[in-house]
């Protein structure tokens, strides 16, 4: 066995754009995390099935090291995502980087960590939290440590290295004018009209395990109270490090 497999899936993806690349329309892209044998070291890797059930490596765990000069690959708690053009990004726990990778299996630095640590305090902790925005095409992230959601413009040659380009949606004081208890490491959705869905995972404290939303006009409230969470599961235990997803269906 080449390979022992450490994590499961992160998330599965169904992308659209032309036909005639690496990658092609209704492709689905996994994020995992795994060792290899004999080295006990994180790996990472992203693997693409077609429409037509070829499973294949899409991105290797020694493209991702020659793009970020680390000895160590880490998706273990990181998020992923599509967008126009058919370009793929995800992050990475080790550097807390944000990487795109193109139709052609190309891969690059979106943004650094080094680049969004200028805009908050604490260094940037990338976890499930990342969609596109389909009105605005801009990437937007949750960070759990600073407890801050990013907006990225996704028009821009990259790596982003000007910090002035990236938005602040959302802080720490922004939730916590809703709830005690901040943990933005679960994961965020966001709908045709530019309204973003974000769970805050309270399971350590499992007072504020709640659903927020940011509409479009920077407005923060609570969607669904951790009492309708617990109603809805007939549990008092709610743990939302878990991903978010907007159906498309009509």
């Amino acid at each position: 066995m080449k390979k022992l497999f450490g994590g499961l899936v992160v998330f599965l993806l169904l992308i659209s754009f032309s036909s005639g690349s690496k990658a092609d329309i209704g492709d689905i892209f996994i994020q995992v995390d795994f060792t290899q044998e004999g080295d006990d070291n994180d790996s990472c890797s992203i693997l693409q099935i077609t429409h037509g059930g070829s499973l294949s490596e899409f991105i290797s765990n020694d493209q991702i090291l020659a793009v970020t000069g680390l000895s160590v690959s880490d998706c273990s708690d990181t998020g992923l995502t599509t967008g126009q053009g058919g370009l793929v990004y995800f992050s990475k726990d080790t550097s807390n980087n944000i990487l795109v990778a193109r139709p052609n299996g190309d891969l690059s630095t979106f943004v650094s960590d080094t680049v969004v640590n200028m805009l908050v305090p604490l260094t940037v902790d990338w976890d499930n939290g990342m969609d596109i925005n389909p009105v605005t095409g801009s990437l937007v992230a949750a960070d759990e440590d600073n407890e801050v959601i990013f907006e990225f413009p996704t028009n821009v040659s990259t790596p982003i290295t000007n910090p002035n380009l990236i938005k602040i949606l959302a802080d720490k004081a922004d939730f916590e004018a809703l709830v005690t208890n901040v943990d933005l490491e679960g994961g965020i959705a966001i709908d045709d009209q530019g309204n973003i869905y974000i769970a805050n995972d309270d399971n350590s404290n499992d007072v504020d395990s709640v659903i927020f939303k940011l509409n479009s006009a920077g407005d923060l409230s609570i969607l669904c109270t951790q009492a309708e969470l617990q109603a809805a599961t007939g549990t008092d235990s709610i743990d939302l490090d878990v991903g978010m997803a907007i159906s498309n269906k009509i």
